[in-house]
């Protein structure tokens, strides 16, 4: 979201296809605010150009994964309509370390 003296927020959005639903499918990779656009409804605006964009091309889902120390965003992304996986975990798998 820009300001006049720079941007204040940036949403980084990857499309993927769902061979499940056959249909796109986004990760929401990263949604950031800076502190001077915090409580200012740049994380709402960001996350609803990111919902606008996905849906105009026709995707059946955006995923994202939030910290489980992030309060402050999972408010915001519950006050969205987004809800929560209750049917899956994820995991990770990380090369050795050398």
């Amino acid at each position: 979201m820009p300001r006049r003296d720079g941007a204040v927020g940036f949403a980084q959005l990857y499309p993927i296809f769902s061979s499940v639903s056959l249909t796109r499918v986004f990760i929401l990779n990263d949604l950031f605010v800076a502190a001077a656009g915090r409580r200012k409804g740049v994380g709402s605006r960001l996350l609803a150009a990111v919902e606008s964009y996905a849906w105009s091309l026709g995707a059946a889902r955006i995923s994202l994964n939030v910290a489980r120390d992030n309060v402050s965003a999972q408010q915001l992304y519950g006050r969205q309509g987004w809800e929560q996986d209750g049917k899956y975990f994820m995991y990770h798998r990380f090369p050795a370390a050398s």
